[in-house]
C-alpha cells in the first residue's frame, strides 16, 4: 500500500470528501421497523453511519445509536444550513464543492491523518 501511495501523488484527489472509503454506493439504506446489529452500516442523509448500539429501529432515525464514518455530514449547506451534522459549515452554496477556508482545511487534515494512518501502518 505504502508503495502504491508514493507512486500515485495525485491519490488526494480522488478522495471524495462524501465517501472517502467509496463505500456509499454499496452500503444499503437506513430503514424503519429494521433489526441493526453492532458494527452494521446504513446510508443515510448522504453519510454512512456505523451501528453502535444493537436495536431495531423506530420511525426515524436515531442519532444517539449511530456514529457516522464520513468526513463531511449532514443535510445542510453554506447558506442553507440545516442545523444537522458539518455539512452546514463544509459544503459551499452549490451543495457540491468544500467551502474556504473551513471546507478545505478540515478535509485536508483528515486526508492527511488518513494517508498518515496508512503510510505508517505499511
Amino acid at each position: 500500500m505504502k508503495t502504491a501511495a508514493l507512486a500515485a501523488p495525485n491519490v488526494v484527489a480522488f478522495i471524495d470528501p462524501n465517501d472517502p472509503l467509496g463505500v456509499v454506493a454499496t452500503t444499503p439504506a437506513w430503514a424503519a421497523s429494521t433489526a441493526y446489529a453492532l458494527g452494521d452500516l446504513v446510508v443515510n442523509n448522504r453519510a454512512v453511519w456505523r451501528c453502535y448500539s444493537a436495536h431495531t429501529s423506530s420511525a426515524s432515525f436515531d442519532t444517539t445509536k449511530w456514529a457516522p464514518t464520513t468526513w463531511i455530514f449532514g443535510t445542510g449547506k453554506s447558506g442553507s444550513p440545516t442545523g444537522y451534522g458539518n455539512a452546514d459549515l463544509c459544503i459551499h452554496s452549490d451543495g457540491v464543492h468544500l467551502t474556504a477556508p473551513i471546507g478545505n482545511d478540515y478535509h485536508t487534515r483528515l486526508v492527511f491523518e488518513a494517508i498518515r494512518k496508512i503510510l505508517a501502518a505499511n
